[in-house]
């Protein structure tokens, strides 16, 4: 049996059929033999309209902390510890776990057991949120996400930058490929923008916050957040990585500080303030991780008075971390640490 299967009682066999079996109760999901799990609530918010929010929280000034921990994530999820904890999730700008940009949804998400990598693990381990979001959601005038039709965390910087017509780049289930003159446009753009034009680009894109939702793994009653953010692949497109690069710490910066200021958030309507980081886009996605260490750095900084207590998984099944993650993970720590006491 699948994870699917074990949680809901159903096969997932295809949309319409998931769609007929399964329900939705307030924010719950109602299994034909009864069972409800709670996918909580989905927001797409932008960078701007979570600094918004954050800016009328009344925060009380407090050191943030950072340090990395090395561990298993789904371990993390099943710790009663971290109930009401924020998690950041690896995904695709559709806020869903594509092994590739050849995979739509109507695949369904029984597959994700089969990636041993961060992010499908915390799909897995929230497994309601997951199945609202694949199946679920509303996306437009439609209810769920298919091949045509899928929730795009990228429009509206899309739409600054002026990708309208997809000259700039097209989506692939998650997946940005930006065209070579589109990543030369953007690059130069970026690159000639003052700071403030580059923070207004910033706030133009959107994450996904599956608000408390249940820990779906065996014998787990408690609810955490999950924030769903991606990464461009680098790493799948034919162009030399410099020509990333700006687009790339643009986004990176964009995820971080939208992460950290939703557990912000997240710290003022539940008492929690632990957020467990992800380093976005390493690996197969072949992102820097001086980019990736920048980012964080960036984002603590912003919000060192916040109290956060902010730590940074790297994660590997059995063998523990790779060498490289764990560098990474150490990095962004130190950088971030030596931020703060230099700022």
């Amino acid at each position: 049996m699948t994870w699917f299967s074990k949680l809901t009682g159903i096969e997932e066999e295809s949309p319409e059929q998931v769609r007929r079996e399964l329900s939705i109760e307030s924010d719950q999901i109602v299994c034909p033999d009864g069972k409800r799990f709670a996918f909580g609530r989905l927001e797409t918010p932008k960078l701007s309209e979570l600094r918004q929010t954050v800016s009328q929280l009344n925060v009380q000034t407090h050191p943030s902390t950072i340090r990395e921990h090395v561990g298993d994530v789904r371990h993390l999820h099943a710790d009663s510890a971290n109930a009401g904890a924020l998690f950041q999730v690896a995904s695709q700008f559709n806020l869903l776990e594509m092994t590739g940009p050849s995979v739509t949804p109507e695949r369904g998400v029984d597959i994700y057991e089969n990636d041993p990598t961060q992010g499908p693990a915390c799909a897995i381990a929230c497994g309601a949120g997951t199945i609202y979001r694949n199946y679920f959601a509303p996306v437009g005038d439609r209810i769920g996400q298919s091949a045509d039709h899928q929730i795009d965390c990228s429009a509206d910087l899309g739409s600054k930058l002026g990708n309208q017509d997809g000259q700039l780049w097209q989506m692939q289930n998650g997946y940005l490929f930006p065209s070579d003159d589109g990543l030369r446009r953007i690059t130069n753009r970026l690159q000639s923008a003052s700071e403030s034009d580059l923070d207004e680009l910033r706030g133009e894109l959107r994450i996904g916050l599956q608000w408390q939702t249940d820990v779906t793994l065996p014998g787990i009653e408690h609810r955490v957040s999950q924030a769903y953010c991606s990464a461009l692949p680098v790493a799948y497109g034919h162009q030399p990585a410099e020509l990333w690069t700006d687009f790339a710490k643009l986004i990176l910066d964009a995820a971080y500080e939208a992460t950290f200021l939703a557990a912000a958030i997240n710290a003022s309507h539940t008492g929690v303030n632990v957020v467990y980081l992800t380093l976005l886009g390493g690996g197969v996605f072949g992102n820097d991780d001086a980019w990736i260490t920048s980012a964080i750095e960036r984002a603590f900084l912003k919000t060192k008075s916040h109290g956060l207590d902010v730590r940074i998984v790297s994660y590997r099944q059995a063998a523990g971390p790779s060498p490289r993650e764990s560098r990474a993970g150490r990095e962004a720590t130190d950088r971030s640490n030596k931020g703060l006491h230099c700022a």
